[in-house]
């Protein structure tokens, strides 16, 4: 075989793993969405979930349509009761970690950075100890830094159409 016939293969090959990779994706996507779809308390129309999003526990969670989750996205409550409610059109990004002991709420037109980490309570000094939880809400518009973990004291993150700057 010529070294140009083999360029071509090389190619060739690399290209049709290229498109394999990317059809097996969008199928865990979609199987991802729908299985948040069924067990979330609530999920929007258009709202897309990648493979590797998880929450816990799920149907404490509400979002809205329009909304985009990359993988790696986690969101989770120390306790049973807490709440996440996300609202229309809100685009959390690859690694986020979303704690929602204390709940959380996200407006619309939210966009959250790679690798951010929201709390919503603390332990104080004693990790062991009962989470002491604080409500948080994210203002419509905002957008966060990349891998910013915001205070757990602020009650609100973000104004309209500014940088949220967590």
């Amino acid at each position: 075989m010529k070294t140009g016939d083999m360029a071509m293969l090389s190619k060739a090959i690399h290209f049709g793993l290229r498109a394999t990779k990317a059809v097996l994706r969008r199928i865990g996507t979609r199987l991802a969405t729908r299985l948040h779809c069924a067990t979330l308390g609530a999920l929007g129309s258009g709202s897309v979930m990648q493979a590797g999003v998880s929450f816990a526990p799920p149907g404490n969670v509400r979002i809205g349509s329009g909304c985009y989750f990359w993988r790696g996205v986690h969101a989770s409550s120390e306790e049973q009761t807490g709440v996440l409610e996300i609202a229309n059109r809100v685009q959390i990004n690859l690694d986020v970690h979303l704690d929602f002991t204390g709940d959380l709420r996200i407006a619309e037109d939210v966009l959250i950075s790679e690798g951010a980490v929201l709390y919503t309570h603390d332990h104080g000094l004693d990790p062991r100890s009962k989470p002491a939880v604080l409500p948080k809400t994210v203002d419509r518009d905002a957008r966060s830094d990349p891998a910013a973990v915001p205070a757990y004291r602020g009650q609100c993150c973000g104004r309209r159409g500014r940088n949220c700057g967590w």
